[in-house]
């Protein structure tokens, strides 16, 4: 979600972005490698090849459909970024001062008019010279300001955005935890075993809520085909689990729109179910 954050704020395609964010909880080395362990390198490139394929053409249409519109404005927003007032309330980037470098170096006789920062009119005595400008009544030092750190910027940046999902990631936690514990395995196996034609479904489905990451379902999946659950659940299990954990659904709030929010669930629940089904029919 950070680096989906960075890419919004860089401006990257749409459609790249929604390639990564389909494909890169599901396809990294770890998965892949557990994959092949646990099942083996045929069912190992089956998955590989749907997560892939199936995330590139969502990303293709998402951006074509105009989806873009429903990503929140403030997710395009810098929060390192500051300003300084230099009007009536007008702000403005801060640069060296609150000031232009005119009225800074050199002293102004100040006209009869009315100040912007009163309402009160503005004397026709001559101000001091360190008292150039309406900004501030502190004096305004000939010195440039030392820029901030790089790392400074980082670390307040990082901060702001992880105090926005803290509520999200907290929500998140509390409900996939619950759900996780109350929801034995010997029901997932019962309602998702083979010979069921609405295994497959229900497997996509209940894997969403079990907020388990692929490197931890892909262990409890093969404890789940041992117990007689069909390998075609078993991969629909695995991509809906993986692919759009509750977490991550909660935390995509803070960056989407309802509707986004909906595509993403959609696009993921349509990919587990098709892999379970495609599954099936190749390997039976």
């Amino acid at each position: 979600i950070p680096f989906l954050k960075g890419l919004l704020r860089a401006r990257a395609g749409f459609g790249p972005m929604m390639v990564f964010l389909f494909s890169s909880p599901l396809l990294n080395p770890v998965i892949i490698g557990l994959f092949v362990v646990t099942f083996g390198w045929k069912v190992a490139v089956f998955y590989f090849a749907i997560a892939l394929i199936v995330s590139v053409v969502a990303g293709y249409l998402l951006e074509k459909l105009g989806f873009e519109r429903y990503v929140k404005p403030e997710a395009y927003q810098d929060s390192s970024a500051s300003s300084c007032s230099t009007g009536c309330g007008e702000t403005k980037p801060s640069q060296t001062s609150c000031c232009t470098e005119n009225t800074a170096s050199k002293h102004v006789e100040p006209k009869p008019t009315s100040s912007c920062c009163s309402t009160k009119p503005a004397t026709n005595t001559q101000k001091k010279e360190n008292e150039t400008s309406c900004c501030s009544t502190q004096p305004v030092e000939n010195t440039l300001q030392k820029p901030q750190s790089r790392w400074v910027r980082i670390w307040h940046s990082t901060w702001k955005d992880f105090k926005q999902v803290l509520p999200y990631l907290l929500l998140g936690i509390a409900i996939g935890s619950f759900i996780y514990g109350f929801i034995p395995t010997d029901l997932i196996a019962k309602y998702a075993g083979a010979g069921k034609w609405y295994a497959i479904p229900v497997a996509a489905v209940i894997g969403i809520p079990l907020y388990i990451r692929a490197e931890a379902v892909i262990p409890l999946s093969a404890a789940l085909v041992k117990k007689g659950m069909a390998l075609g659940s078993v991969m629909a299990l695995i991509i809906g689990s993986a692919g759009a954990s509750l977490t991550e659904v909660i935390l995509l709030k803070s960056i989407f729109k309802t509707p986004m929010i909906i595509a993403f669930v959609s696009v993921i629940l349509t990919m587990a179910i098709s892999a379970g089904f495609f599954y099936t029919f190749i390997f039976g």
